[in-house]
């Protein structure tokens, strides 16, 4: 079909692809563009083993957008926390295939309905420089330093040394040429959900996509968190977030998601004990943009704690909560009119 809406999707990790789930049963030209700087887990492991870049939020969208769901079973993480897919996407990667086309022939296998792609093809760390002159280098070194309320910028270098040093200095990290065209045709950009400042502004950081979206005519909607992360978005409200969102896109989106409805005593008690809370709205009225609140919350029976996190001996953020894929697209759905 010639008259599919484009749809260009960027954000991180779980919450990304299970926007995805949601939407690749639509008549939608569906990609996703996904950073490769996260330095845990089981795809952070074979970075530091391979030096190469991160696979995993990759790997998690085709599977979200796999059509041949017996493939799928074929990628299950094992028991130990050996990811079969991160492997395989490595593997490529050693062979000498870009990360884009290694994404490209694991999406042919799992036959997915959209394309994924790599922001940068670098193996680059996202840095982040607080308000004293000194730089962090690392997803999860920013994460455990826990010193959001300082960060004065946000830029990517080349994998360096993973410590607290006085000077690391931007380096231009060029995004893939693909995501720049990706960008170009767009119809509509969707940004999150995903962690905001390691996962969104990661992905938006290479040189060529923050000029591609302030040149672009597509509109944007931004799908915000459910919860702060600690180390990230210490008392953030919607309006912080929509507001670091516009600094590193270059524009303001036009629409933002919040969900509505408080999450069950059990969740806010799990999550208060890793420092972590509800997003409020705050001042979305001195925003100049579209507010819509609705139930982004998943069943209370999908809500399980041994399910959502991850096996494996790794860094990783708990996934207890997560958006709802099928309610957000049914948003995007009354948004966009597909």
């Amino acid at each position: 079909m010639t008259d599919q809406f484009k749809i260009v999707c960027l954000g991180a990790g779980t919450g990304q692809a299970a926007l995805l789930k949601g939407l690749k049963d639509f008549p939608l030209k569906l990609s996703a563009i996904v950073s490769v700087t996260d330095n845990g887990g089981h795809s952070g492991k074979l970075r530091n083993l391979f030096n190469t870049p991160q696979v995993g939020d990759g790997r998690q969208c085709l599977l979200s957008l796999a059509a041949d769901l017996a493939m799928v079973k074929r990628f299950d993480v094992l028991p130990t926390g050996f990811n079969p897919g991160n492997w395989f996407l490595t593997e490529l990667l050693l062979e000498g295939y870009s990360l884009a086309d290694a994404f490209g022939v694991l999406g042919s296998l799992l036959n997915s309905k959209g394309e994924v792609l790599p922001s940068t093809e670098a193996d680059a760390n996202i840095v982040a420089r607080f308000e004293t002159g000194e730089a962090l280098s690392g997803e999860w070194e920013i994460i455990e330093l826990n010193r959001s309320a300082a960060i004065a910028e946000l830029f990517l270098a080349p994998r360096r040394e993973k410590s607290l040093v006085s000077r690391i200095f931007p380096e231009k990290i060029q995004a893939s040429p693909r995501v720049v065209l990706a960008v170009q045709e767009a119809d509509w950009l969707i940004i999150g959900p995903g962690s905001l400042r390691t996962g969104i502004i990661a992905a938006l950081l290479p040189t060529g996509i923050k000029e591609a979206i302030q040149s672009s005519a597509a509109p944007i909607i931004y799908i915000c968190n459910l919860m702060t992360q600690p180390g990230q978005t210490d008392g953030f409200t919607v309006a912080d977030h929509v507001k670091e969102v516009a600094r590193y896109l270059g524009r303001q989106p036009g629409y933002v998601i919040i969900n509505n409805l408080i999450p069950p005593k059990p969740v806010l008690k799990h999550y208060r004990l890793i420092n972590s809370h509800s997003v409020l709205d705050g001042d979305l009225e001195a925003l100049n943009i579209k507010v819509i609140k609705t139930d982004l919350l998943p069943s209370e029976e999908e809500i399980n704690l041994a399910v959502k996190e991850r096996v494996g001996s790794f860094k990783k953020w708990t996934h207890l909560l997560t958006h709802d894929g099928e309610k957000m697209a049914k948003v995007i759905k009354e948004i966009i009119e597909f």
